[in-house]
């Protein structure tokens, strides 16, 4: 897109927003537009609702806010013209699902931009980027890379292989694509051990990030495509819910392809 990468954060004032906004200000993003967006259900003849506070002092270029008024799952999933989107993992509705919100839920599942669920300021550990060959893997490769703090930061390749080292090319590139964006990598690949026929790619994703102490994990969403729905893998939905850190997800393609229900 033209211009400026634009960030946007829905702040719906709650803990899970506050939790955002804090991932996004332990960041410098020279070069990057934000907006904080409240998005609140239309109430006729309420008292209008104050602008959310602009993200200032994490380096952005220009930092706006404003206020939308619909369901914000279906506002937000038809944003197509920024870069990432930034939402809480919880947010004010009461309906959960396994730690994560109905909001950020339906945006994994239906969000026409890189998505990342923001669950804890930056304390330190590694980005772990989730590469399996995939189209979509490679979608969150190319968010990851673009991201404008990547730059001696430390970033884990992880690939889970199937036992016949066929992703080890393919993590192998990733790291060199990430190196080239300055960031400082380690590429590991897993596979089973003799007395094992596989390797749960969940399970090694989520004890690699506790034991890395990851501050960002990034994958893409393996999908299956149905008439008016895109339905988040199985991987990526478990690595949302379980993770304790934020998670970035993405898919081949998003920004072409409207996933909104009706």
């Amino acid at each position: 897109m033209p211009g400026r990468p634009t960030l946007v954060l829905c702040d719906d004032r709650s803990p899970g927003a506050h939790d955002a906004r804090a991932w996004i200000l332990s960041h410098p993003w020279t070069g990057w537009d934000a907006v904080t967006m409240l998005v609140r259900a239309d109430a006729p003849g309420g008292a209008p609702e104050a602008d959310p506070e602009p993200l200032v002092g994490a380096a952005f270029d220009r930092a706006t806010a404003g206020v939308l008024v619909g369901d914000p799952r279906r506002v937000l999933a038809a944003r197509h013209e920024d870069d990432l989107l930034v939402v809480g993992a919880r947010g004010t509705a009461r309906h959960q699902v396994a730690h994560l919100g109905k909001v950020p839920e339906h945006l994994a599942h239906a969000a026409r931009e890189p998505l990342v669920v923001a669950r804890r300021p930056v304390h330190g550990g590694p980005v772990l980027v989730c590469v399996d060959g995939s189209a979509h893997a490679g979608a969150a490769v190319d968010a990851v890379t673009g991201l404008p703090w990547l730059a001696g930061t430390r970033a884990i390749v992880l690939s889970i292989d199937s036992g016949d080292r066929s992703l080890v090319p393919v993590a192998e590139r990733t790291g060199e694509h990430l190196a080239r964006a300055g960031a400082d990598v380690e590429v590991l690949v897993v596979v089973p051990d003799e007395l094992d026929l596989t390797v749960n790619p969940r399970w090694s994703i989520l004890d690699t990030v506790a034991r890395t102490n990851a501050d960002l994990v990034a994958l893409g969403t393996r999908g299956v495509a149905g008439l008016e729905r895109f339905w988040i893998g199985s991987v990526a939905s478990a690595v949302l819910r379980h993770a304790p850190c934020s998670v970035l997800v993405a898919r081949d393609g998003q920004r072409h392809e409207s996933h909104v229900d009706d």
